[in-house]
């Protein structure tokens, strides 16, 4: 009989060891390294020594991306924000192949997050950076606060759980042309003349313009705010300008 108890409890502390094998190994196969912002990390092809980047952040942040060197033939270079280590837990995810360089954003809340991201044909370089949403939010809720935007200037803005409300913008034509938006499309806005007569804007490729010239004079642009459902996880990142 205690011969029998000792095999049966030989048996499970294998069958536990056994049971834990693909998890230490899983674990084993991904490094974490913390990452270095303003820093170029060049990417490498997905295996299972894949780096994992841990990124800390306090208080609503804006997080840039930039990237270069990416070929665009035949290629797949991807990045992903996530919640774990293992990277099943994602909020945020972009390839990144379409163009050869470029930029995007995401407002991530308070938290730690790791970074998961390669390139198959390994050539591209990727860089972060960060600031806080509110430096780049003004208290523009209404036509009275609208804040002048001038031809060319890139605007930003984060959206977040505690800073979601419509912000306005105030457009000076210095002669009649077309308005032409980029980093916005026609859901996202909405473009008064100075009677508050709503304009239309069509989207065209990776722009929104309006139709038609617009005589020269004061316009007001209405972006709009966030789906709450949409700031559960993570913030709202708009960055746009106008010709």
């Amino acid at each position: 009989m205690n011969r029998t108890r000792k095999l049966l409890a030989l048996m499970l502390t294998v069958l536990l060891l056994l049971a834990t094998l693909p998890a230490a190994g899983l674990a084993d196969s991904y490094k974490v390294e913390t990452l270095k912002l303003n820093q170029w990390y060049r990417l490498q092809d997905y295996s299972g020594n894949t780096t994992i980047y841990k990124l800390k952040v306090t208080g609503d942040t804006i997080v840039s991306i930039n990237w270069k060197n990416i070929k665009t033939n035949d290629n797949f270079a991807y990045l992903s924000i996530n919640r774990d280590k293992s990277c099943d837990d994602t909020i945020a995810s972009s390839g990144i192949y379409d163009t050869s360089s470029g930029t995007l954003g995401y407002v991530l809340y308070s938290g730690t997050y790791y970074i998961s991201m390669y390139d198959n044909k390994e050539s591209g370089k990727v860089k972060f950076s960060t600031k806080r949403a509110v430096t780049v939010n003004k208290p523009n809720y209404c036509m009275g606060k609208a804040v002048t935007v001038k031809a060319g200037k890139k605007v930003e803005i984060a959206q977040t759980k505690s800073n979601n409300y419509y912000r306005w913008y105030r457009i000076k034509l210095q002669k009649t042309q077309s308005i032409t938006f980029n980093g916005i499309d026609q859901y996202g806005f909405t473009l008064y003349d100075r009677n508050l007569n709503e304009l239309s804007c069509s989207d065209r490729g990776n722009v929104c313009v309006t139709q038609g010239m617009q005589p020269k004079g004061t316009y007001y642009l209405e972006i709009k705010r966030a789906y709450l459902s949409d700031l559960a996880q993570k913030g709202e990142y708009i960055a746009f300008s106008w010709k």
